[in-house]
């Protein structure tokens, strides 16, 4: 079983991760420590077998998460460009820069659509994304140059999605044969009725 670990985790020495077992972005985990069950986002964890001792912030992700706000950074969960010198150079277009795999976490969701709200520079006509929410495919997008706007709605999630990330809705992005000289980003992404 493999084991899932998110960007930004700090691992203490001697410890160990079990099979099947994830790990959520900005965990940390501390020496000496077996880790027999999930660790959800930003969660301190210790002691064998492993259970919370602390968190680095709480986790809760908001219905509108916007690139401009440095308080929706931890929400940019995975794939972006987060760095403050990408930031400064990203958010003079109003995004968060992503990479070929990009994921976000907005709230939950539970009977709406999440509206994404972007921007794509590139030498070519377009760019394709492969788009995916809660863990079920949601079709693939031609972006053209510019901005965009699309509203995709939101599936319930499936087993897929690892279980710290059942309670909140799970965007991820794939872009499609990315090439050199391609960028795109995310504005904001909000939930809608």
């Amino acid at each position: 079983m493999a084991i899932r670990i998110e960007e930004d985790c700090w691992f203490g020495q001697c410890s160990a991760v079990m099979p099947g077992m994830y790990i959520g972005r900005g965990a940390i985990i501390c020496a000496n420590s077996v880790i027999t069950r999930n660790v959800a986002p930003y969660e301190v964890h210790g002691s064998i077998p492993n259970h919370k001792i602390g968190e680095r912030l709480n986790f809760s992700p908001p219905d509108h998460v916007n690139a401009l706000s440095d308080r929706c950074l931890p929400y940019f969960y995975r794939g972006f460009h987060i760095s403050q010198a990408e930031l400064e150079y990203s958010r003079r277009s109003g995004v968060v820069s992503a990479g070929q795999d990009a994921c976000l976490v907005p709230a939950n969701a539970n009977g709406k659509a999440v509206r994404l709200e972007g921007m794509y520079e590139g030498r070519d006509s377009g760019l394709t994304l492969d788009f995916s929410i809660n863990g079920q495919s949601c079709g693939v997008f031609s972006l053209a140059l510019g901005y965009f706007n699309l509203t995709i709605p939101v599936p319930m999630p499936n087993q897929d999605v690892p279980k710290p990330l059942r309670d909140y809705t799970v965007v991820e992005l794939r872009a499609v044969a990315q090439t050199v000289g391609q960028f795109y980003g995310l504005s904001s992404a909000k939930l809608v009725a």
